[in-house]
């Protein structure tokens, strides 16, 4: 009987030889920055994998934006962030205009999983909501 994998789970048990993929063609549409790591595993499992890039992420530095935002550092806002991607331009976008991290402390912070709490935390940034399933 063969176990039933989760949406997005990848089956480690077929590593060895040709692997569990062998003669699947997988199309992964990740951005080509952030696509090297799940091909790699792809291609050991076996897999024919070819990459299609089908978004590319850039920043977006929006001076309106950002002088909206020094408004609402009154201690009652929060902060969502919908994604790691989000996190990284966000945080690198936050310390080239005010230099120091901690100046978010006037916030509470809340990440739409997992994955994006871990991005928080490799800034040091704990998020003080993450629901307990992201959808």
């Amino acid at each position: 009987m063969k176990a039933k994998a989760k949406a997005g789970a990848v089956d480690f048990m077929g590593a060895r030889g040709h692997g569990r993929l062998s003669g699947v063609r997988v199309l992964l549409t990740r951005p080509a920055g952030q696509a090297a790591e799940l091909q790699d595993l792809l291609a050991r499992l076996g897999a024919e994998v070819l990459s299609y890039p089908t978004i590319a992420i850039s920043g977006c530095a929006d001076a309106r934006g950002w002088k909206e935002f020094g408004k609402i550092a009154n201690g009652k806002s929060w902060l969502a962030f919908t994604s790691e991607n989000g996190v990284r331009h966000f945080v690198g976008q936050f310390l080239a205009r005010y230099k120091d991290i901690r100046r978010l402390r006037a916030f509470k912070l809340a990440a739409v999983g997992r994955g994006t709490a871990r991005a928080l935390a490799a800034f040091n940034l704990a998020a003080d909501f993450v629901p307990p399933k992201a959808t």
